[in-house]
């Protein structure tokens, strides 16, 4: 697995705790964007057994949430050096998995039925309103809701076993093992070093 691989095989862990069939969109390696808008959409996701319907207004979802999202087209943005802001909305291709292209291929792919338009990113801004202020540019764009990468690790590690050998799984023997040696402890998921002098800072 190469790094550029983490955040993605991440949120897939994520989904598929969740109930979910997580098929991984194949991208051809294209020198210009693929008119078909294939290119831009990471994950498409289908919950076998919904567990009622989406209700909550946040925009922000919890395992809990997802799990009443019946199918879904996933764009993951691993961007883990600083907060999504409206301001990164600006950059190109940040909401290319909502065109009109990427939307017809993903109704070709799903067949009849909604689907919901979830993005992956860093974590939402600290102040409330450029909360309110991404939210609304983020609607207005086509996505329905957001997963935040801090939720997707705290719950997957609180899900890991530490007695379960997870022969099949990279992230999740990763995230057993650091449970295993006290590196993420409950139910804080506090990492026992951060803070402390003499020691690197994690990159």
């Amino acid at each position: 697995m190469i790094m550029s691989d983490i955040s993605l095989q991440l949120v897939k862990e994520y989904f598929e705790m969740c109930g979910f069939y997580v098929y991984t969109n194949c991208k051809h390696q294209l020198q210009k964007a693929d008119a078909s808008g294939r290119d831009y959409i990471d994950l498409f996701v289908i919950n076998p057994e919904p567990k009622g319907r989406p209700t909550s207004k946040r925009l922000s979802l919890t395992a809990d949430d997802l799990r009443a999202i019946p199918r879904a087209v996933v764009d993951v943005k691993g961007w883990h050096t600083e907060r999504f802001s409206p301001s990164l909305l600006g950059k190109q291709g940040v909401l290319s998995f909502v065109s009109p292209a990427s939307l017809r291929f993903a109704r070709k792919v799903f067949g009849d039925g909604a689907f919901y338009k979830i993005l992956v990113i860093s974590k939402l801004p600290a102040s409330a309103e450029l909360c309110r202020v991404l939210a609304a540019k983020l609607r207005e764009g086509g996505v329905d809701y957001v997963l935040e990468f801090p939720r997707i690790l705290t719950e997957l590690t609180a899900y890991v076993k530490v007695n379960y050998n997870y022969t099949r799984s990279d992230v999740l023997q990763l995230l057993r093992l650091l449970r295993q040696y006290d590196l993420i402890k409950e139910p804080q998921m506090e990492i026992p070093f951060k803070g402390k002098k003499g020691r690197g800072r994690a990159k």
